[in-house]
């Protein structure tokens, strides 16, 4: 940032009014962004979100040179690969091999790979033309055998697990809205995600990019001033 430009502190503090969108844009100009700073924030989204191919070309066309891609960054999304596609047992052997402490370590994200496996295992009954007791008899013995035991360390893991049970005792056309997400493919994208910030910690990488984390204070901000009832008008998108 050049010191001669107003800060956004500046911009937010010096003047408790509702800005005008002319008074707004103006100051919004005055302040100086470097494209250098701006591109190392973009490489680094790319990396914290394992996109390497697109780091890679990134750094390549915007002339960066020196910056660091882990090695590990392939078989993360490899892991959050497998989890989309619903092959869990697949990706908690993946994630073994990481790191054989990385289960053991987070409770939260063993029980969900684990309720997704039990999820899998129930769509897989429902679509079956000849559902029989033997195959809701698997789901039983799976959630008894791995989440019972896990359950009762969160009142929240017990909570899900009964939601969960209760796929079994419904059928499909009087499913609750609650039921239906259950059943969403979105629950996999959730846990990849999951994974993916316990495979960040586990890594010593940060497990949100710099560039998440400005939008994320940008956002707090206007939620700050929303309760001051300063209206802060919408950043423009216009190119740097």
């Amino acid at each position: 940032m050049g010191g001669s430009g107003s800060s956004s502190a500046d911009i937010f503090m010096s003047d408790r009014s509702s800005p005008n969108s002319e008074t707004w844009e103006a100051r919004c100009h005055k302040i100086r962004l470097n494209t250098a700073d701006i591109n190392l924030l973009v490489l680094d989204y790319l990396i914290i979100q394992g996109n390497e191919q697109g780091a890679r070309t990134f750094a390549s066309e915007a002339g960066i040179e020196d910056y660091f891609i882990p090695g590990s960054i392939r078989e993360r999304m490899e892991v959050c690969e497998l989890i989309r596609e619903g092959s869990i047992n697949s990706a908690i052997y993946q994630l073994n091999e990481l790191d054989p402490e990385i289960l053991d370590k987070n409770s939260e994200l063993l029980f969900e790979l684990l309720r997704l496996k039990l999820i899998e295992l129930i769509r897989e009954a429902m679509n079956r033309d000849d559902a029989s007791d033997a195959t809701i008899e698997k789901c039983l013995t799976f959630a008894t055998e791995n989440l019972a035991p896990i359950a009762p360390l969160n009142p929240s893991f017990l909570t899900s697990l009964e939601l969960t049970m209760s796929l079994l005792c419904f059928p499909p056309a009087s499913y609750t809205p609650a039921l239906k997400n259950a059943l969403d493919p979105s629950q996999r994208e959730r846990v990849a995600n999951l994974a993916n910030l316990a495979m960040l910690k586990s890594q010593g990488l940060p497990n949100e990019s710099r560039l998440l984390a400005l939008v994320n204070f940008e956002n707090w901000c206007r939620k700050q001033a929303e309760k001051q009832s300063v209206h802060v008008p919408p950043f423009a998108t216009n190119p740097l």
